[in-house]
């Protein structure tokens, strides 16, 4: 799994992102757990399962977070980024 959630990326004409935000039982406590995932569309049009990241919360540290990951791992020269808010999946 690190094999493909490290692997090097490269240009990704589009990026699409969303969050979905579940309950989750921590230390016999239920919590608000946001999971963070990004998608990108290469030149040629295929689809692609960038990254994604389970975080405590939806703020936007989390989304510096997979950013951050995405652009270390070589994300370049993306001509759009859409949030494709997915509703209640």
């Amino acid at each position: 799994m690190n094999v493909f959630r490290e692997r090097p990326l490269g240009r990704y004409r589009y990026l699409l992102v969303d969050a979905r935000f579940d309950k989750v039982r921590e230390n016999h406590r239920v919590m608000s757990r946001a999971f963070l995932w990004a998608a990108g569309v290469t030149p040629e049009g295929q689809w692609e399962v960038l990254g994604w990241l389970d975080w405590s919360s939806g703020t936007g540290r989390a989304w510096g977070e997979l950013f951050g990951m995405l652009k270390e791992r070589g994300l370049t020269r993306v001509e759009l980024v859409v949030w494709a808010h997915m509703g209640d999946w």
